[in-house]
């Protein structure tokens, strides 16, 4: 196996793409102007959608707390 550092730098831009993706200022709009629309919901639809936007939230937590741990640890990779 060797490394194929130009492979990585793409994975990593392409996880800060898919990041800046997920932080679209439209669809955060478009998002709140539909919950906001007379007639929107059901109390059951309204409980999936407000789980669903809890269970992204711990994931993206998630996964801020592994990517600074990657981080960490690949900065003291290689130094004595």
């Amino acid at each position: 196996m060797t490394h194929d550092i130009p492979k990585l730098e793409k994975k990593i831009r392409e996880l800060h793409q898919s990041i800046s993706n997920f932080n679209d200022d439209a669809s955060k709009a478009e998002f709140f102007k539909i919950i906001h629309g007379p007639g929107w919901t059901t109390l059951p639809e309204y409980e999936l959608v407000l789980a669903a936007v809890d269970g992204l939230q711990g994931q993206i937590s998630a996964a801020h707390g592994g990517y600074q741990t990657l981080v960490g640890i690949a900065g003291q990779i290689g130094r004595d």
